[in-house]
């Protein structure tokens, strides 16, 4: 499910109790952006203590976004003339406020061509926030504490693990990255795996060869999964990770991500406290992201076999269905999304260590 509000104390807890065994760490780094950039930093870490890289789920990573030329969108007219520096597209609360919904759809969604199975330029330019430290981690709109509170990701662990020892930006590290695209442009040269790569292979090296430990809560699990099976080799696991720690790790898809394309899921959010937010809205947002629709239900064979997922008075479509459900109500290009995610699923043990 969404990491939007994750409140999982007691599996955190047990990450917690893990770490305090797993290895030893001597050095810490900074990742400047995510080119990978970094700098050797002075206020190391408990030397006890393995390197932590912190992977969120789905809608838990932090994004900017800034708009270099005109728009042409009416609802971002005066956002066009005046935004020119960057400004938080995922997650800002006043781009919901009345009169600014349309224009926080317009910035956040993607254009997908049905033709080149790709995604086209929006005019809108993207960064993640604090590449390799926590900001763009701990939780989604972190300017007060209750909105923090309200939309956390990795805060309570982070918290728990400063308490222990642990450095921000030393020998904790958040990995965040852009969720709505999908496995098509992870995988891409230069794309989040690449980042995550050299993120992991810095702070082995900085940290005198001490390997890193992956924790990746809700749908980021599937997404490092599919990093330690098909992206890197098993010469490169074993001389750079100690353990993949999945935490509710939606390896089976989840429901929310299907709920959010055909009825607008709002996050878990309350809706009487957003009453203005249409759910038709955030249903065509996202229906626009590659990471929503691979994060749907799916089929494992051996543990998950086909099942109903969707189902009306007339009709019912199981999991192995999805993507001719998607044409029968007329969401043309979301299939299109949907089906060149297909290729980029794996269910087998990463090797190494793995703590559930």
């Amino acid at each position: 499910p969404p990491t939007f509000g994750i409140r999982r104390s007691l599996a955190m807890s047990r990450v917690t109790l893990l770490l305090l065994g797993v290895g030893a760490v001597l050095g810490g780094i900074t990742v400047e952006d995510p080119s990978g950039q970094i700098v050797e930093r002075h206020d190391m870490g408990d030397p006890n203590l393995p390197p932590i890289v912190l992977i969120p789920g789905l809608g838990g990573s932090r994004i900017e976004a800034r708009i270099p030329g005109r728009r042409s969108d009416w609802e971002c007219l005066v956002q066009s003339f005046f935004q020119k520096t960057w400004f938080d597209l995922w997650f800002d609360v006043t781009e919901i406020i009345p009169g600014s919904v349309g224009c926080f759809q317009a910035n956040i969604q993607l254009k997908w061509d049905v033709w080149r199975h790709e995604y086209l330029d929006t005019g809108v330019q993207t960064r993640l926030v604090d590449y390799g430290d926590i900001g763009g981690v701990r939780c989604i709109v972190p300017g007060m504490e209750s909105t923090c509170t309200l939309t956390e990701v990795y805060s309570k662990l982070i918290y728990h693990l400063e308490n222990m020892g642990y450095v921000a930006g030393s020998n904790l590290h958040g990995a965040p990255y852009d969720w709505r695209t999908g496995p098509q442009y992870w995988t891409k040269p230069g794309g989040a795996y690449s980042q995550l790569q050299r993120l992991v292979e810095s702070t082995v090296q900085l940290n005198n060869g001490r390997k890193a430990v992956l924790i990746a809560a809700s749908e980021g699990a599937p997404y490092t999964l599919w990093f330690l099976n098909n992206y890197v080799t098993p010469e490169w696991k074993a001389q750079y990770v100690e353990a993949f720690v999945p935490v509710a790790g939606s390896f089976g898809g989840s429901l929310q991500s299907l709920r959010m394309v055909l009825s607008g899921y709002l996050w878990g959010i309350n809706s009487k406290s957003l009453p203005w937010i249409d759910g038709s809205i955030l249903a065509e947002v996202s229906r626009t992201f590659g990471g929503v629709t691979w994060a749907f239900p799916q089929t494992i064979p051996g543990h998950i076999e086909d099942w109903t997922v969707v189902q009306t008075p007339h009709r019912q479509w199981r999991a192995s269905e999805l993507g001719q459900m998607l044409h029968d109500v007329d969401l043309h290009t979301t299939a299109d999304i949907y089906n060149a995610t297909r290729r980029y699923q794996t269910y087998q043990p990463p090797g190494g260590k793995t703590y559930c």
